[in-house]
């Protein structure tokens, strides 16, 4: 028992040196990184990934379209002779889509939320349509 509790000091100890460490590489990008963080569902830690992931301006993406394909929110259109035979979405990053997902249903479960107000205002299409 003495073993383990020794190991699980020592993991403790590096999760906190390599949260320092994230912290300290984060430092320019903090007004980036605050500005994500104050939106429903989303921390410190989860803003801090969406900044690593696509940069603090997201300049490698001309356009929102872009940055969607490239995460793998847009749906695939194989489509021949007018019959649609997959409307898979692309693999992307998983990573950023499971975050942006989570952020997503935390959004429109916050109460007085511009985001839940938008969501209300356009509602899903139904699976049958």
């Amino acid at each position: 028992m003495k073993l383990y509790l020794q190991r699980l000091d020592l993991i403790e100890a590096q999760i906190t040196e390599l949260e320092r460490m994230i912290a300290d590489a984060m430092k320019a990008r903090e007004a980036a990184i605050v500005r994500l963080s104050e939106l429903p569902g989303l921390g410190v830690d989860s803003a801090q990934q969406i900044v690593a992931e696509i940069g603090p301006c997201a300049k490698a993406f001309p356009s929102a379209g872009q940055l969607a394909s490239w995460v793998g929110f847009c749906p695939g259109s194989e489509e021949s002779a007018g019959e649609s035979n997959s409307n898979r979405s692309a693999k992307g990053n998983r990573t950023l889509r499971r975050l942006l997902n989570q952020l997503a249903h935390a959004a429109v479960r916050k109460r007085d939320c511009y985001l839940q107000i938008v969501f209300n205002f356009f509602p899903p299409i139904p699976s049958f349509w």
